[in-house]
């Protein structure tokens, strides 16, 4: 059969004599079925190819990498596949291939066309000039993206000036282009007027305000790996020439910023895993006894430094102090990496892997007394990051197995899953606004979808109060109204207005009214004389930060202009629309 074949409708038989290659995909355009693939569709190297009733012949030589996806729209030919020379989302102009609308940036998957709109997904984080999350629309001029969050995982949140800012592996943010680092200000993500060329890794606050962010640097010179910016306000800028080795974690120190990490060079000089700004020069900072530094704190005044110890058969400590010339060991811990610092109150908490010498489990989380850890058992994971929220402590993490894991609160005697459980790995917690953030590479939490990003508070209650214009006569239009009222006004979610008997009035479009109520309106041909049973349901929703809860209203009993008589028409034998 050769890679492709046809169903009679009681046998399959080879087609065409198929295809030495693979075919990922199959489409009719103008009367002719396309196939496409890895290679060599009916010539070498083509990868797309038609079948005009007795050949295969090639359409075009210009597409590398695969075609996943062919689809015709409009007359057209498009093809979605991870050839970055055409554009990875392209069109067949008859001779060659071309990207269609600016094309994307990373490979497309599939594609969709429904009510005259093509829709495009895959990898990619931009289409044309729009931040397209992995999806977007093509409306027949140009491409469009489709939601607004982000894109990717955050590494690392801080707040300056009293905005979010998040820093992480994500190419867009609020539906903009914004790789690497975005703000959000409590109701909306936006770049920070200049993005990144590459990931985010960490933030810190530091001389009185600054902020700072490291990630890799493209070195022209060849000789640094990653570098530390700070923001002016409108572009970054470098702090010294760039340093060799990753960083992992930034704190501010002494009125200066400390980089720690797997750091061997910073700006020309040398330095043991960790490196201080002073405001005009990198300097070293001792000779940290870690193997990698990953998490820094300050606690009593004194810097904090945690990470992946010497080896099972070296040291036992993983937390160590700067006491203003060397560092020195904070106890000994039976972990061999830890990942995360935390300051709860006046104590310090430290978290990282369960595995500790020979293998052997140990607890991740840890409480300095002063003079030694104490365990604080009970979680049966890794712990990527600690935060306090409400006054508790909560830790969150991730499975070996990648399993489904809750963030956890501990109440001072155990620890007790917050909210639904995630359906992959948290990287970062942090508490903004007084709700709880957690991010990693979770599709969702619960039941509720939100990729990579999430946040935990108490959800708005809402109340739904349907009222309408009932007809004069049969055959009026009747306005219906319904009223979502919460703390805030809705921002997020549908309404739908069902009829008994039968009949509905749905995908009504919301307007806040005032600071606590939106409404949701809808005109519908009331095409009976007979009264009608109502009912409204919000479906509650979710914006920014916001959560509102689903609500339903009273029952209205609705008659036309007041009167008892009751006939159907013959036009809409349905009662309503």
């Amino acid at each position: 059969i050769s890679r492709i074949a046809r169903w009679n409708g009681s046998a399959f038989s080879g087609y065409g004599g198929g295809q030495s290659s693979w075919i990922w995909s199959l489409a009719e355009h103008q009367g002719e079925l396309v196939a496409g693939g890895q290679s060599d569709m009916g010539a070498s190297g083509a990868r797309v190819a038609r079948w005009n009733g007795s050949a295969w012949s090639p359409m075009g030589s210009d597409m590398h990498g695969a075609v996943y996806n062919l689809i015709s729209f409009n007359g057209e030919l498009i093809a979605a596949g991870s050839s970055r020379i055409v554009g990875y989302l392209s069109r067949w102009t008859g001779i060659q291939w071309q990207p269609l609308g600016g094309g994307a940036d990373r490979s497309g998957r599939a594609l969709l066309v429904d009510n005259g709109i093509l829709y495009a997904a895959g990898t990619f984080g931009r289409a044309g000039e729009a931040a397209a999350n992995r999806i977007a629309r093509w409306n027949g001029f140009n491409w469009q993206a489709m939601g607004s969050a982000l894109d990717g995982v955050v590494l690392d949140f801080t707040v300056s000036q009293g905005d979010l800012i998040a820093a992480g592996r994500f190419r867009s943010a609020g539906g903009a282009i914004a790789r690497g680092v975005a703000r959000w200000n409590g109701g909306a993500w936006s770049p920070m007027n200049q993005q990144l060329d590459a990931e985010g890794w960490a933030l810190a606050n530091f001389a009185g305000g600054e902020l700072a962010l490291a990630g890799p640097y493209s070195d022209p010179g060849g000789f640094y790996t990653s570098r530390v910016q700070r923001f002016t306000g409108s572009s970054w800028l470098m702090l010294g020439n760039g340093l060799v080795g990753n960083v992992h974690d930034l704190v501010g120190f002494n009125n200066g910023l400390v980089a720690a990490g797997t750091l061997t060079n910073a700006s020309g000089t040398p330095v043991q895993g960790v490196a201080f700004w002073t405001g005009t020069a990198w300097d070293a900072l001792g000779a940290p006894p870690l193997a990698q530094i990953l998490a820094l704190a300050v606690h009593n005044q004194q810097l904090i430094a945690a990470g992946d110890r010497t080896g099972p058969s070296g040291s036992e400590f993983s937390v160590i102090r700067w006491d203003g010339q060397q560092w020195l060991p904070m106890g000994t811990l039976p972990n061999f990496s830890i990942r995360t610092l935390a300051v709860h109150g006046t104590d310090l908490i430290a978290a990282g892997t369960r595995r500790g010498g020979a293998n052997v489990d140990v607890p991740p989380v840890w409480r300095w007394d002063g003079q030694a850890w104490v365990a604080l058992p009970g979680l049966d994971h890794n712990v990527n990051s600690l935060s306090v929220y409400n006054g508790d402590l909560v830790a969150a993490g991730s499975y070996d197995d990648g399993a489904d894991i809750p963030v956890s609160r501990w109440d001072g005697m155990a620890w007790a899953p917050l909210g639904g459980h995630f359906d992959l790995g948290i990287a970062k917690l942090h508490v903004f606004q007084g709700q709880l953030l957690a991010s990693g590479a979770f599709t969702g939490v619960g039941g509720l979808v939100s990729p990579f990003i999430a946040a935990h508070g108490s959800a708005q209650t809402t109340q739904s109060l349907l009222s309408s214009l009932f007809p004069t006569q049969a055959g009026d239009v009747a306005i219906l109204r319904v009223d979502v009222s919460a703390d805030s006004a809705p921002l997020a979610g549908h309404v739908t207005i069902n009829g008994e008997p039968s009949g509905s009035c749905s995908d009504i479009q919301p307007v806040p009214l005032d600071a606590t109520t939106t409404r949701f309106q809808c005109g519908i041909d009331w095409r009976t004389a007979c009264e009608r049973t109502l009912v409204a349901e919000y479906s509650g929703g979710r914006a920014g930060m916001t959560v509102w809860q689903a609500s339903r209203s009273q029952v209205l009993i609705e008659p036309v202009g007041g009167r008892p008589v009751c006939f159907q028409t013959d036009l809409f034998s349905d009662g309503l629309e």
